[in-house]
């Protein structure tokens, strides 16, 4: 599944480098992390009827198993209007993950200079997981301004160095 696209740019290639970003400074910064993926293959099997939810039912498995003090989430967005854009960060139905959500949401908005709010998200991996977690939306692929810059390897290191810094946050603080 390589999930949002738009124009031809697909959402997968640009979140694994971001995610992959992520990973190297957090690394950096002595974190242990783990990756659900280390390439563009999901974790469902041949047998699955349900290749999507397999998939799903196995990330919450890892991030269940780990517990670890956060988990994240990466993806790209697509909207209908292209007027649309910025990052956006969803959070699960608790106050530690809204609280991680408020950190790495301020950070993001610094960065695109769009004031979004977090928003309560009712995504799968959010509410069957265990851990504290959000779900990062890290910019529309149907709105062009976000799009370029979502190719740009530098605006990708930025992003993540972004949330690498709303996570640093939110575990001092929390």
């Amino acid at each position: 599944d390589n999930g949002a696209n738009y124009d031809g740019v697909l959402e997968d290639e640009i979140n694994f480098n971001i995610a992959f970003f992520i990973i190297e400074i957090l690394i950096g910064d002595g974190a242990n992390v783990y990756s659900s993926r280390d390439g563009d293959y999901d974790l469902s099997n041949n047998y699955d009827r349900n290749k999507k939810q397999a998939d799903l039912k196995k990330r919450v498995g890892l991030i269940n198993a780990i517990n670890p003090d956060i988990f994240i989430s990466i993806h790209l967005n697509s909207y209908e209007s292209s007027n649309v854009s910025g990052a956006h960060v969803f959070y699960q139905n608790n106050d530690y993950s809204m609280k991680a959500a408020d950190y790495i949401q301020r950070i993001l908005n610094d960065i695109t200079g769009i004031k979004k709010k977090k928003k309560l998200g009712d995504y799968f991996i959010l509410n069957k997981s265990n851990a504290v977690g959000v779900l990062i939306e890290c910019g529309f692929l149907s709105n062009y301004e976000d799009r370029m810059k979502l190719l740009s390897e530098d605006y990708q290191r930025q992003i993540a160095r972004g949330i690498v810094k709303g996570i640093e946050q939110y575990l001092t603080n929390v």
